[in-house]
């Protein structure tokens, strides 16, 4: 072949031939044809030594090949990523830790499940955090003991993005570990009911033969009946126990009324009257205190064998304004955060280490009072004046059992009533009874064992007054 005409390649490899010499003569080429220039190239020094001088062919080899004379693209450069913040509580507000969170680009019907982009845990918090490229994405949270759940979430360049979890509890789950889950007390305990003469359901439970002492066990503000759990195990065999739910808080009623110590102390009276009891050692923890002295105050103590006060106030002067602030405070976050600042109170209530699963169901149990309700137990609590008077007109053994930061009322229970047994749980939180459940049990068995059982229910009547 002659001349200075450039053709082009039919095929691939060795079957490639010679199809034009002639410019005039070449088509457009169709993208599939692209292949042939490939092959022109590496072809260049056999096929151009036959239809053109020597001396453009040497300019030619001097020059870069096709494929490399056009400029190297540049990498791609990296996506912007934004912040994509995802937060995991339960169905009441509490924050729930360790949750597995799964992170897929979004797929579409004819796609196959994509692998996961990102696997994170959310912290203490409830919360995990993740830069992405903008895009679809469908994000998944999982928990043994709650169902699964998924949500797709869209990220935008320069924007941060949340998206918020509340787990429901897998209730097939919850049956199979109810005794260690379940907000109410089963098993060898019984929940009962009664109606209050205003009308309110009052919820407690009840373990025991009714024929031994009984130790009515009353929580502190927003608990369960659920939290005596320890005590009711350990101290059923050799007494009857009871662990009532007061007026809104745990299984009972939670009425807009009657959420005031005079009113909430009548529901017990009541209860015992409902259950025609005497010989009774009352034990109250935290806001319990004072209600077993206005109970006191109001209905004598002809159905008490002994009493029992757990770590909490017998006098708040409510014209200490150090005090009221405190209380003004808890008051103002609670209702801002309840479910947030409810965590932090719960938590702060052990000084030992407990399941995570368990402080869940009390933080859910203290969830289940109204935030108005809750309000205004607390605020009555705050402003509920000197009730240290009480102590020294109770005419029925009484115990005091506290943790180190009580021990200013602890002197305050030992001056007024000089007869009292104090006892200091210095290694333990707020709820000492379950941080060290053997030694309180053990405790509160000798001081009812050791209390003088009253001859009469009229011998042992008196009304106590201010």
């Amino acid at each position: 072949m002659g001349g200075s005409g450039i053709g082009l390649l039919d095929g691939i490899g060795g079957g490639s031939r010679w199809v034009s010499e002639k410019p005039s003569t070449i088509a457009p080429l169709p993208l599939t044809s692209c292949r042939a220039f490939v092959i022109f190239e590496f072809s260049i020094p056999v096929l151009c030594s036959r239809i053109m001088p020597r001396r453009l062919l040497l300019m030619l080899l001097a020059m870069p090949s096709l494929a490399t004379a056009s400029p190297q693209a540049p990498a791609p450069a990296q996506p912007p990523l934004s912040p994509l913040t995802i937060t995991v509580s339960d169905e009441v507000g509490a924050v729930i830790p360790k949750a597995l969170i799964t992170i897929r680009a979004e797929t579409n019907a004819e796609q196959t499940t994509k692998p996961p982009l990102l696997e994170l845990r959310s912290d203490s918090q409830g919360q995990a955090k993740a830069g992405l490229p903008s895009g679809f994405y469908d994000v998944f949270v999982a928990l043994a003991g709650f169902a699964p759940s998924a949500r797709k979430v869209r990220i935008t360049d320069g924007q941060s993005a949340a998206v918020s979890f509340a787990l429901e509890l897998d209730e097939a789950w919850a049956k199979e570990h109810e005794d260690e889950f379940s907000t109410e007390t089963t098993g060898p305990f019984q929940g009962k009911t009664f109606r209050t003469s205003d009308g309110a359901q009052i919820h407690y439970v009840e373990a025991g033969e009714g024929a031994k002492p009984t130790i009515l066990f009353i929580p502190g503000w927003t608990m369960p009946a659920s939290i005596w759990r320890s005590q009711l195990e350990g101290l059923r065999g050799k007494y009857h126990v009871i662990a009532v739910d007061p007026r809104s808080q745990g299984e009972s009623d939670t009425p807009s009324d009657g959420n005031y110590p005079e009113r909430r102390s009548r529901d017990i009276e009541e209860l015992l009257d409902h259950l025609q009891l005497r010989d009774v050692t009352m034990v109250g923890w935290s806001m319990g205190v004072p209600e077993v002295l206005v109970y006191a105050n109001q209905f004598g103590t002809t159905r008490l064998r002994s009493v029992v006060l757990v770590d909490g106030f017998v006098a708040l002067d409510p014209k200490d304004a150090q005090v009221q602030a405190a209380f003004a405070g808890m008051l103002k976050q609670a209702q801002l955060d309840r479910p947030k600042w409810t965590e932090a109170f719960v938590r702060n209530m052990y000084k030992k280490p407990q399941s995570e699963d368990y402080v869940r169901t009390m933080i859910r149990a203290s969830l289940r009072t109204p935030t108005n309700s809750a309000v205004t137990l607390m605020q009555n609590m705050a402003t509920m004046g000197d009730l240290s008077p009480t102590l020294a007109k109770l005419d029925k053994p009484v115990l005091f059992v506290y943790e180190p930061q009580l021990a200013a009322t602890a002197q305050i229970v030992k001056t007024k009533l000089p007869s009292a047994r104090v006892e200091n749980f210095e290694d333990a939180g707020h709820a000492l009874f379950v941080d060290d459940a053997d030694r309180f049990n053990k405790l509160v068995d000798e001081f009812v064992s050791a209390a003088v059982r009253p001859q009469s229910a009229s011998s042992a009547a008196t009304h106590i007054t201010r």
